[in-house]
């Protein structure tokens, strides 16, 4: 039996995109390392493992990587900094910026990644939307240099740039403009419906899209369309076993229908919205959730 290696699929799965090498590594690693990677003669990094296979829409979970003991560590170190932002501990986010590894790799992936996070803590501490902003589109110019200008006809996307791409449309509604927020999100939720996606990876970003757009509609009163992206993303959250946005979108359904004149309907969503909170706070406080 033939031997099917990382570089093979990685070469094969392009070429079937129909993308050149300079187009899938750029802001990863040179197409030098690229070309290397395909021919088998090094392995690639962590970082650009997960980047590369991200914008090949592959499963990340195919092979084994090696990493340094330095590349471990900064990997669990960031995973605990992610851990701390996305549960609005700002205590604990601000004492883990602190103590950032000492010898951590400047590669473009890493400067992007810590940009982005510096940016999504200057907006939980209330800094001004148009400076979160300008430090997003930096971080997004590191990988991907047109910035919002050619979305559309971008094909591939890293999972932290579609983070980064999402924190930019919530600046712009902070800014008032939400007709280019809601224009950013309806890309972004097309992407993820159309493109394959690591089903993974998608989980953690795709219910919040759907949120973020259905919640905008529904301030600008657009009822029928946000009702039906509420819609969408329950059944996505229910049939995935993915919890976390869940109550958010019950919650944003509930005002949706008590516009709409359903009472009765959006006190039961409500009510359902709140118990989901209250289990989700359990959880969270649990021993295995705070290490």
């Amino acid at each position: 039996m033939a031997c099917y290696n990382l570089g093979d699929y990685i070469c094969e799965s392009r070429k079937q995109l129909g993308i050149t090498q300079e187009e899938l590594a750029f802001g990863i690693c040179s197409t030098g390392t690229l070309s290397k990677i395909e021919n088998g003669f090094v392995v690639p990094k962590r970082k650009n493992y997960e980047a590369i296979m991200q914008r090949l829409g592959k499963t990340m979970g195919i092979c084994n990587i090696h990493a340094t003991a330095e590349e471990m560590e900064l990997y669990a170190y960031m995973r605990q900094l992610v851990h701390a932002v996305a549960n609005n501990d700002m205590e604990g986010s601000r004492e883990l910026w602190q103590r950032q590894p000492e010898h951590k790799q400047e590669d473009k992936l890493t400067r992007q990644f810590f940009s982005y996070i510096k940016a999504v803590l200057d907006s939980k501490e209330g800094v001004r939307p148009e400076l979160v902003y300008a430090k997003l589109e930096e971080a997004l110019h590191l990988t991907h240099p047109a910035g919002l200008a050619n979305l559309v006809q971008k094909r591939m996307f890293t999972f932290e740039e579609i983070n980064i791409i999402n924190s930019m449309a919530v600046q712009k509604q902070r800014l008032g403009e939400r007709k280019q927020a809601l224009r950013i999100w309806m890309q972004l939720s097309d992407y993820l419906e159309v493109r394959k996606v690591d089903d993974e990876e998608k989980e953690k970003v795709y219910p919040m899209i759907l949120y973020n757009e259905a919640n905008l509609l529904y301030e600008m009163e657009i009822y029928r369309e946000a009702l039906e992206l509420c819609n969408k993303g329950i059944d996505y959250c229910t049939r995935s076993n993915k919890y976390m946005v869940l109550p958010y979108l019950l919650l944003c359904k509930s005002g949706i229908l008590k516009w709409m004149e359903q009472p009765e309907e959006a006190m039961d969503v409500q009510q359902c919205a709140e118990h989901l909170f209250r289990c989700l706070k359990i959880i969270m406080q649990s021993p295995e959730n705070q290490s």
